[in-house]
């Protein structure tokens, strides 16, 4: 049963469009159907490219098979990366409970103002591991090294000159100079 006015007909250039009591809901085109109003749907499968949404609002899983072009600010509430994870280039990726905190986590990469230079920034930063390693980039020799349990050594021409353990500090070459 149809309630109140609704009306079925043809367009322009052969356009088919659904008016529900005098307003149109759908049109089609030669590109496709255009929805005007709220649209309610089970499974919904956008394959053309220029697929647009203005004002959509999902409450199930989004599955998206392709790259997601997002402009503007976006709020993510709980979020999970498999994969890879790039942040253009002189920019902050900033972790915190609210960015504009005084003691966020700060990971940048600048390659303008320090030429080519990688800050982790933060106060009160903790490192938690049996075993931590700096190495040069360039030729790869270990600078400092920490092992567990609580032994650190100090590395010059990649080989260990200095080492502090709960024991004590020992010179490994035997010069203090």
């Amino acid at each position: 049963a149809v309630v109140g006015v609704s009306t079925l007909g043809s367009g322009a250039s052969g356009q088919v469009r659904l008016d529900y009591q005098g307003n149109q809901r759908l049109k089609t085109h030669t590109w496709g159907v255009e929805v005007s109003g709220a649209l309610s749907a089970n499974n919904i499968v956008a394959t053309a490219a220029n697929s647009s949404f203005a004002g959509a609002s999902f409450t199930g899983t989004i599955d998206a098979n392709g790259d997601l072009d997002v402009d503007g600010h976006t709020n993510l509430d709980n979020v999970s990366i498999a994969g890879v994870t790039t942040v253009a280039n002189d920019t902050e990726f900033i972790i915190g409970s609210n960015a504009n905190n005084k003691l966020p986590l700060k990971i940048k990469h600048d390659t303008i103002s320090s030429g080519d230079v990688n800050y982790i920034d933060g106060r009160f930063t903790y490192f938690r591991s049996h075993a931590i390693r700096f190495y040069d980039q360039d030729n790869t020799s270990q600078q400092v090294a920490y092992f567990w349990p609580n032994q650190i050594g100090l590395h010059a021409n990649n080989s260990e000159k200095l080492q502090v353990t709960n024991s004590g500090v020992n010179i490994l070459n035997g010069n203090l100079s």
